[in-house]
């Protein structure tokens, strides 16, 4: 949170408990080349790719990949599976031609799709990520007002919105609306930072106020 915030704030206008925080997250990677949900907790395959993402140059990338590699042997689980393939296509694995056949598989879980979708874009095969988003994402996705989601699945709004967020598209600010209007929500704060990272346009400096 604290590497994705100073991109667009003065440090001393971060919240206290964030810019106490070390900005030395390579501290967080495990003996076995993963990342946990807190220092010292077990690597998770989730956690590993979307903090790669926002600070992929602070880690040992051929501990995480064999890491990652590992996992995706021995999991069956399609959630698993989708941070694997992402997190191989960020490290710059050549897994293209796996997403792919991933993404046209008629029964391929919905979110599993979109990260491979997101894995896509962070190869630079941009044409193809922009092609399969429209082909399975855009057609399921729900406007109101000016937020947007992914129809009947909040995992998979998240998932989405990884890769709208690397496709610099228009429903990753709609999504980002859609999860601040539903405060409750705490679940995609991980998906929040790979927004922020990525997000390029100007913006107003404000304070934070919370509780």
């Amino acid at each position: 949170a604290k590497l994705s915030l100073t991109k667009f704030m003065e440090e001393k206008d971060i919240p206290q408990h964030i810019r106490a925080t070390s900005e030395n997250v390579s501290d967080m990677q495990n003996y076995d080349g993963g990342i946990g949900t807190a220092p010292g907790n077990p690597s998770d395959p989730y956690v590993t790719a979307l903090v790669l993402i926002v600070a992929k140059d602070k880690f040992n990338l051929e501990s995480m990949a064999s890491y990652v590699e590992t996992t995706l042997a021995n999991t069956r689980d399609p959630k698993t599976k989708a941070s694997c393939y992402l997190g191989l296509a960020v490290i710059g694995k050549p897994v293209g031609d796996e997403l792919r056949k991933l993404i046209e598989k008629e029964d391929t879980d919905e979110y599993l799709r979109a990260y491979c979708i997101a894995g896509l874009a962070y190869l630079e095969e941009t044409e193809d990520a922009l092609r399969y988003y429209e082909t399975y994402i855009t057609p399921n996705m729900v406007q109101n007002g000016d937020s947007c989601y992914y129809k009947g699945n909040d995992s998979t709004t998240g998932a989405v919105w990884v890769a709208a967020s690397r496709l610099g598209l228009a429903d990753a600010d709609g999504i980002s609306i859609h999860y601040a209007s539903n405060r409750w929500r705490i679940g995609s704060l991980f998906e929040c930072m790979v927004y922020i990272t990525h997000y390029d346009k100007e913006v107003e400096q404000r304070g934070f106020t919370y509780n």
